[in-house]
């Protein structure tokens, strides 16, 4: 640990990985990460971890297209596994309103070059798997450039890149106090010595508004906690599932409100109660 960095990023979760990554892409070597126990600690390691470029907004959607290309860059420039399993997604639409949605996204898609994307049949759908009920459903959007990926392994590849671009990661070092300069620099105090920085990056996840009091500044930060219902449907011991592939496709749908993921030898469904006036993808 040094004393002086031109910034440091307080918070060692997928979005602090990625930051201190990104500084280090756009020539800012002189960087570290500071997490107070181990990367991922806090809520990513237990994330679902799942990734689509489907968004309502068509920035943050070129922002996911985006992501999605680059954990392969990561993978490589590391050396680190990010676990990442392209599978596909399918968005459904068993309502008119969802499917004029999905049609206009679509062409967001292409305005913006996600070209990935299609949209698919019922019939379509059901090819893709079969286990899939389209008996009320009226058509898709197909995107090959979905799946899920480790979250835990991403987190440490982001992070790794960003060592080999000169970056430094500190563990197990709590940060206790934040004290602005005359300069406009930070002390950065944290249990193990005094750092100052140029600029600091909140990116402490559940402890981000605690972090952002220390500086002085009061956020609000919400926390969702959303109830779901999953069930594991083991491919060996179910009649009705012999012929689906362990790297099915991720389904989102929203009149209905659920969504499936293949993982290992399991189907893992949860469900959700969509807010009225909104859509799950929104």
């Amino acid at each position: 640990m040094k004393s002086h960095y031109r910034a440091v990023v307080i918070g060692g979760g997928v979005v602090g990985a990625s930051v201190l990554y990104h500084l280090t892409r756009f020539g800012w070597s002189d960087v570290a990460l500071i997490e107070r126990a181990e990367l991922t600690a806090g809520s990513t390691w237990h994330a679902a971890a799942g990734f689509h470029a489907l968004n309502a907004d068509p920035n943050v959607a070129a922002l996911q297209d985006y992501t999605i290309k680059l954990y392969r860059e990561i993978e490589a420039e590391s050396g680190q596994d990010a676990g990442l399993h392209m599978t596909g997604g399918v968005n459904m639409a068993s309502d008119p309103q969802r499917w004029e949605w999905l049609k206009s996204a679509w062409a967001v898609f292409q305005s913006v070059g996600i070209e990935t994307a299609r949209l698919v049949t019922p019939e379509e759908i059901k090819d893709i798997c079969p286990i899939v009920d389209v008996s009320d459903v009226l058509g898709g959007l197909y995107d090959s450039n979905e799946g899920h990926l480790d979250p835990y392994g991403t987190t440490h590849a982001y992070a790794g890149a960003a060592k080999k671009r000169g970056a430094d990661v500190i563990l197990r070092n709590r940060v206790i106090e934040l004290r602005q300069r005359a300069d406009g620099g930070w002390d950065v105090v944290t249990e193990k010595g005094a750092i100052v920085a140029e600029h600091v990056v909140n990116a402490g996840g559940l402890w981000a508004k605690q972090v952002g009091l220390m500086a002085g500044r009061r956020w609000s930060t919400i926390i969702s906690s959303p109830r779901t219902f999953r069930r594991s449907l083991p491919w060996t011991t179910s009649s009705a599932l012999p012929s689906i592939s362990t790297a099915s496709p991720i389904f989102g749908r929203s009149a209905k409100a659920c969504c499936s993921v293949s993982t290992s030898r399991t189907q893992t469904i949860g469900t959700w109660t969509v807010r009225p006036g909104t859509t799950a993808s929104s």
